[in-house]
């Protein structure tokens, strides 16, 4: 019989059964908001892009304005 070095597994996980719990987010986390709310969001401030542009008299049209706003609020979202 082999004789073991001090330290070497010496310690071995114990087996429950269950997974070990992760410090890591995975991509199963539940999302901070909904399709739907971040889809309203982003339509609110697209008007508001546009109003402000408008009041400013500069020119534009709404897929900028739609794409400045999903922007914004993906950031806020921390989203890609």
């Amino acid at each position: 019989m082999a004789e073991r070095k001090s330290g070497e597994n010496s310690r071995k996980p114990a087996v429950t059964g269950k997974p070990a719990a992760s410090t890591r987010t995975t991509s199963a986390a539940k999302p901070a908001v909904t399709l739907e709310q971040l889809k309203r969001e982003i339509s609110v401030r697209a008007h508001q892009i546009y109003e402000e542009r408008r009041a400013a008299g500069r020119a534009g049209d709404d897929l900028t304005d739609w794409l400045a706003a999903e922007a914004e609020v993906k950031k806020r979202y921390k989203l890609k």
